[in-house]
């Protein structure tokens, strides 16, 4: 972890490279490693500006550690202005991307909702509409399949791995 995080401000000429720094990194094994790369985000010595959204997407799917999405998400919340001011010119991070990276893999009418309410209480992240409808209709839709059918498709993973 500690050379792959080394690594990356070497990596400015090589954007492939730097993506998969970045994806080495937000896949951190442990709570600690993971906790620390969230911080990166919002500290522009470590993670260039048009880096942030990446990097908080793609800590949002970390497949090591249960509730990843979860943590990113309240980290996002609770880090609002610092994360929408973090971005500009080609690589412009708006709390959008943060909707679209981490909510939206969201799949219950209660986040659906937390997305709503955040948003129309942070009004100033100039978040148009239709990315919140786009964003909220996703989780709901998702909440959806999941109740109609999880169970089934659980089953069916079950049986075929036994």
């Amino acid at each position: 972890w500690r050379l792959m995080l080394g690594q990356l401000p070497f990596a400015d000429k090589d954007p492939a490279y730097r993506e998969a720094l970045m994806a080495a990194l937000a896949n951190a094994p442990t709570p600690q490693l993971f906790n620390r790369t969230l911080w990166f985000t919002v500290d522009p010595e470590v993670v260039r500006p048009q880096d942030v959204g990446s990097l908080i997407g793609l800590l949002a799917r970390n497949a090591k550690l249960s509730g990843a999405r979860e943590w990113v998400w309240e980290f996002a919340k609770a880090n609002v202005m610092t994360l929408s001011a973090s971005g500009g010119g080609a690589g412009d991070f708006g709390f959008s991307s943060v909707l679209s990276s981490v909510a939206s893999g969201f799949a219950s009418e209660e986040k659906a909702q937390d997305v709503q309410i955040f948003v129309a209480l942070n009004e100033n992240l100039n978040v148009p509409d239709r990315i919140v409808r786009a964003v909220t209709g996703k989780i709901r839709s998702q909440a959806i399949w999941l109740e109609n059918y999880g169970a089934d498709t659980c089953a069916t993973l079950e049986a075929y791995h036994s």
